[in-house]
């Protein structure tokens, strides 16, 4: 059975141990061979968005939401990966 809802700090543990020895697997692998009852989807997301390192939690400046809105006006909706990509590693 697949969890959902919060995140435990032992499984958090386990993930982040899991992608160091196995970092070029599926994340549906890294979640089977972390012995979590999390579907890939939510270990992409948990790590990507919350445990990654150099993930940068502060605001964003003035200068970076000027940016994220130019770049917006240019590139629309379809694009808006390209703008966090160009806007360090903010979630």
């Amino acid at each position: 059975m697949i969890r959902k809802g919060l995140w435990s700090p032992d499984e958090d543990e386990k993930l982040k141990r899991c992608i160091a020895k196995y970092v070029n697997g599926s994340w549906n692998d890294i979640a089977k061979k972390a012995d979590l009852q999390r579907c890939g989807r939510s270990c992409r997301q948990r790590w990507l968005n919350h445990l990654r390192p150099g993930l940068r939690k502060e605001k964003f400046s003035k200068e970076e939401v000027a940016q994220v809105i130019e770049l917006h006006s240019k590139l629309g909706n379809s694009f808006f990966l390209c703008i966090t990509n160009k806007v360090h590693k903010k979630t």
